[in-house]
């Protein structure tokens, strides 16, 4: 038996390829991640600069947050254990990105200058009276 199959005896989720963009944190430190392949179990990721073997992190895709344990690591590439299993189908579902509406184009009709007539005038003159406002014209 090599390497390989007892790798694939220890797994028991089905696990499905996938190359997807995520962040894993720790410590309030988030990295840029890819996601290679996922399982309700666990998921092998590559990126720069990963957590040491042992290390609790949050995996993060599309506002889902999943705790794991890294399992293992070599050069870029590393595997995770998630704390809980988890809905694969659901992680993977597309989230559509919030759109900006744009609210439509209302103008107001241009101001033009036009004498006030006999009772707008009126109108205005008992207001200012009322007011005790005085030389308003």
């Amino acid at each position: 038996m090599n390497d390989n199959e007892a790798i694939g005896e220890r797994r028991r989720a089905q696990r499905k390829s996938v190359m997807l963009s995520a962040q894993v944190s720790r410590a309030g430190v988030s990295k840029a991640v890819r996601l290679t392949n996922i399982s309700s179990e666990g998921a092998s990721i590559v990126g720069g600069d990963l957590p040491p073997r042992s290390v609790d992190v949050h995996l993060q895709r599309d506002g889902a947050a999943i705790r794991a344990r890294v399992m293992w690591t070599r050069g870029r590439s590393g595997g995770v254990r998630f704390d809980q299993a988890v809905d694969v189908p659901q992680l993977l579902r597309p989230v559509p990105r919030a759109r900006l509406v744009q609210p439509p184009c209302s103008r107001r009709p241009a101001l033009s200058p036009q004498p006030l007539s006999q009772a707008e005038r009126a109108s205005i003159e008992r207001c200012c009276n009322l007011l005790g406002i005085r030389g308003w014209n």
